[in-house]
């Protein structure tokens, strides 16, 4: 278990997880700009709200925040929390990866969200040699 990690701010962090992104050469840069205006709206979201971005990276969360940004712009919900799903959880895969301690994804599930062990040796390296 890695011990909670604070980054310096927001956009230090979003600059660290698009580089994990990029060295796994798991997204796509067209996938990426969509996923960071999603997390952009979503830390929006919680300053306004007063909540904590990290606490409230969770599957419920996330859908009470894409439920809330379908009925402010009047869009589809459901394409919504499916968009806001995706991107968010990649971005706490990304904190993960980084050493940052986030929430289970769903309720009842233990612990921190752990990568298969690839991934997380991958991490691990990460770290090593970016601190």
């Amino acid at each position: 278990m890695h011990s909670k990690q604070v980054l310096p701010d927001f956009e230090t962090r979003l600059a660290k997880v698009q580089d994990v992104w990029r060295d796994n050469r798991s997204l796509k840069q067209a996938t990426i700009v969509q996923y960071l205006y999603w997390i952009r709206r979503f830390h929006r979201y919680c300053m306004v709200e007063a909540l904590s971005p990290d606490e409230q990276l969770t599957q419920a969360g996330v859908n009470n925040f894409a439920q809330w940004y379908a009925r402010q712009r009047q869009v589809d919900t459901e394409c919504a929390c499916e968009e806001a799903q995706s991107a968010l959880r990649a971005w706490a895969f990304g904190l993960s990866a980084l050493g940052v301690e986030v929430p289970p994804w769903q309720t009842g599930m233990v612990g921190i969200f752990q990568p298969e062990p690839q991934l997380q040796a991958f991490a691990e390296h990460l770290r090593q040699h970016r601190g």
